[in-house]
């Protein structure tokens, strides 16, 4: 998949997130400093290998939702809750697939880190 190394990594108290800056395809370079980490919410973030603006988008939606979750539960939506909604919405455009690896994960009680493919 065209993009970048992104590599997510769980410890005692929390998550890290970190990611290449630059954009290749092929020999091309793209870009040197674009943004691949993502905060979805204040306990929930998202990092990606592939397409960047297939996640851009992915992202904006998801935070999105996840306001209007929180909103209706009244607490902090979970990183499952938001892995699963990030892994539904990538399945519904399973014939138009975003074509982004992404990496998403957060503390409630503990650190957990989720990995979806392209299909959820």
């Amino acid at each position: 998949m065209p993009g970048a190394t992104a590599v997510g990594i769980t410890f005692d108290n929390g998550v890290v997130f970190a990611s290449e800056k630059r954009i290749a395809f092929g020999n091309f370079l793209v870009s040197k400093s674009t943004k691949k980490t993502f905060s979805i919410t204040d306990k929930v973030g998202a990092t990606c290998a592939g397409l960047v603006a297939d996640m851009q988008i992915l992202t904006l939606q998801i935070s999105a939702l996840a306001k209007i979750r929180k909103m209706d539960i009244k607490r902090d939506v979970p990183p499952n809750t938001v892995a699963k909604m990030m892994s539904n919405m990538m399945y519904e455009r399973r014939y138009f697939p975003l074509l982004t690896q992404v990496i998403v994960g957060g503390v409630v009680d503990k650190p957990i880190m989720y990995t979806l493919d392209p299909l959820g």
